[in-house]
């Protein structure tokens, strides 16, 4: 487990990382296990939905800062450079009664 709700996945040299949430917050349920900028060679990181406890962008600007040179084609996706802002997954405009 990596805090929460986050997980770690080693498979050979890959290291992928779900959920990771390890900002240091007042609204945190238990203390970060990790400080991110220790966790070199992450090839993907993943988030499962947009919420800040499972998408943590400052988590994953230090650790795309971490690990510039690990699998930079399985993060291309993920972030552009330094900055590890995804795309949204959809419009939410639709679902909150806005325009599409």
């Amino acid at each position: 487990m990596l805090g929460q709700s986050g997980v770690a996945l080693r498979s050979g040299d890959d290291l992928v990382l779900i959920d990771p949430f390890l900002s240091p917050r007042p609204d945190r349920v238990a203390e970060p296990i990790a400080d991110p900028s220790g966790l070199v060679g992450v090839t993907a990181i993943l988030a499962t939905h947009e919420h800040g406890d499972h998408l943590d962008l400052p988590t994953w600007t230090v650790l795309a800062a971490a690990s510039q040179n690990a699998g930079e084609e399985a993060l291309e996706g993920a972030h552009r450079g330094n900055d590890p802002t995804p795309t949204p997954i959809l419009n939410r405009k639709p679902f909150l009664g806005g325009d599409s």
